[in-house]
């Protein structure tokens, strides 16, 4: 428990110390229980928010009165910091601290492209280009350019995942997989006689960006996970003392930690300290004895 409310002292009073090491315990002590808070006050936001959506009425915009951002954005400076501490331990330089934030981001443009996806799809109307790879950017056109009807469409799907929950998701699956194409019917009826059975390129390349992007936030865990879980590096670097000299105890010998546990003082360690402990014998317990 001790350790615990220490780790949690570091992350806090080492927020702004991008420059230092960190250990495992340090790290896993701490970015899980934040982690934790902030999907379980997302998971709480988001049913807030669905159950506005359901109203017909817009949710509040300000990211600020989300507990769930609140916590993120509170704790981002130090869980960074904190990140390139512990790539530091390893050896690594901060140039991987980049992972977590490309992976976000590719969840965000995922998140923006079934968005998009379902805008064009029936389930706000007449099917209009699911597999149109320009869905990506789409909410944020029409966001832009016209508020009311991107609010609509956003009531609409809100509506129809409400009352088909999965079954949505697997209508507009098929609809990118019957390679509709770009058909627009809502907003052009000259556009009616072509590509009725859509272009087979526009369904490739969406299938194709989707692959991707959900591989993308995998793999850019995977791959974080990979470099916090290196094991530290015992021996000093050139971004501070090696875990080994860090924590030597009160009495010159190392503690059992991390690398306590792994590996034993070398034979000029141990002779050095079995003179330590003669000269301590002759000179202070002999005198007291004397």
């Amino acid at each position: 428990m001790k350790q615990f409310i220490l780790c949690v002292w570091k992350f806090v009073a080492r927020a702004f110390d991008f420059k230092g090491r960190s250990t495992r315990l340090e790290y896993w002590s701490v970015v899980p229980l934040v982690w934790a808070l902030i999907v379980i006050t997302l998971l709480d936001d988001m049913r807030q928010v669905q159950e506005t959506l359901l109203e017909g009425q817009i949710p509040e915009l300000n990211p600020f009165l989300y507990p769930s951002f609140v916590i993120f954005f509170v704790t981002l400076i130090p869980r960074l910091s904190l990140n390139i501490r512990r790539l530091h331990d390893s050896g690594r330089s901060l140039i991987f601290s980049l992972v977590p934030a490309f992976c976000m981001f590719s969840v965000l443009v995922l998140v923006s492209g079934l968005l998009g996806a379902m805008m064009n799809s029936s389930l706000t109307g007449v099917s209009d280009g699911p597999d149109d790879p320009a869905n990506i950017i789409y909410p944020v056109r029409l966001y832009l350019s016209s508020p009311p009807e991107f609010w609509g469409e956003v009531f609409q799907i809100a509506k129809v995942l409400q009352a088909t929950e999965l079954g949505a998701i697997n209508t507009l699956v098929d609809e990118i997989l019957a390679q509709n194409g770009r058909v627009n019917i809502r907003r052009s009826n000259t556009d009616i006689s072509i590509g009725i059975f859509g272009d087979i390129s526009h369904t490739l390349a969406m299938i194709i960006i989707y692959v991707l992007l959900l591989l993308t936030p995998v793999s850019s865990f995977l791959t974080h996970m990979v470099f916090v879980l290196i094991t530290s590096n015992p021996k000093a670097n050139r971004y501070g003392k090696g875990a080994f000299r860090q924590n030597l105890g009160m009495n010159g010998q190392p503690h059992l930690g991390e690398q306590g546990q792994s590996g034993t003082t070398s034979a000029p360690q141990n002779k050095r300290q079995a003179e330590i402990n003669s000269l301590y014998q002759k000179r202070v317990l002999g005198g007291q004895s004397g």
